[in-house]
């Protein structure tokens, strides 16, 4: 990080200067007033962003982890995704959890309270559902008969039928263009090449320097360029990448200098033993 650029410590310490906790000094700052700004990311610290707005004024915005709603959104590559990420995709599906067609996209999301996860059929009437009716067929127990053998000949052919659905759980990777993910039970589908990751995250650490920042939040009405957030939603049109390993370059040019270097010749060792025979001889 640049020298210009203010460390997460001094982050913490402009901010808490500027915004009292204390009730009984709050009083002193004035009303509270809302604020919404748009502009860029411009550096982070704990609990802590620093944004610039379209006009070139620098607000200090602090994100409470449990008042803040936080959104991030973007894209990643696909080697970012790590084992146990919360992944999401859409697939047909038939009862043995086969997908139909090769999977090109998938997203990486946080897991919300009324959220299902697992397998979730996408119900439509014209596709019925597993092991259920489709739209127009009649009451079983008007002819139970002819109802348990439609029945029967309805779940065989829905072995193969696949229906949409939508697939929740942890990444546990891909291999051979194959990825697997855990969502109840191992769920395994092909994917392309080109499969496209996008990022619908709680997580405001993922924000890099110009990704654009909406905040909505309050301030002091006396303090000017601090403010807290309540909404934040970050958006960025760089992908996330999975971070490059640190000393590999060096180790490798190491050996190679290593591996021009000719190993320590053994012939002076040698004539000096010679040289001690024949002096033994001499003697």
């Amino acid at each position: 990080m640049p020298a210009s650029r203010p460390s997460a410590a001094s982050f913490a310490v402009a901010f808490l200067l500027c915004v009292p906790p204390t009730t009984s000094v709050r009083g002193q700052q004035g009303e509270r007033e809302n604020v919404n700004l748009t502009g860029t990311v411009a550096d982070l610290g704990p609990g802590l962003m620093q944004m610039t707005e379209k006009s070139g004024t620098s607000w200090l915005i602090k994100v409470e982890p449990e008042r803040t709603e936080v959104q991030y959104l973007g894209t990643a590559l696909a080697d970012w995704v790590r084992p146990g990420t919360w992944v999401q995709i859409r697939a047909n599906l038939n009862q043995k959890l086969q997908a139909d067609a090769i999977v090109t996209e998938m997203t990486v999301f946080t897991p919300k309270k009324d959220m299902q996860l697992g397998v979730v059929q996408e119900f439509s009437f014209s596709q019925g559902g597993f092991g259920g009716f489709a739209a127009g067929e009649s009451d079983p127990k008007a002819d139970k008969d002819k109802a348990d053998k439609d029945k029967a000949d309805k779940d065989k052919a829905d072995k193969d039928k696949a229906v949409a659905c939508l697939v929740r759980g942890r990444f546990l990777g891909i291999k051979k263009n194959k990825m697997t993910i855990q969502a109840g039970q191992p769920i395994t589908v092909e994917v392309g090449d080109d499969l496209k990751v996008l990022v619908e995250v709680s997580d405001y650490t993922l924000a890099r320097p110009g990704d654009k920042v909406d905040v909505r939040g309050w301030k002091y009405e006396s303090i000017s360029g601090r403010a807290i957030a309540t909404e934040l939603v970050i958006t960025s049109e760089t992908p996330l990448e999975s971070p490059k390993p640190k000393g590999r370059g060096t180790s490798r040019r190491s050996s190679a200098k290593d591996a021009d270097k000719e190993p320590p010749s053994e012939k002076p060792a040698d004539e000096d033993k010679d040289k001690a025979k024949d002096k033994a001889k001499d003697k």
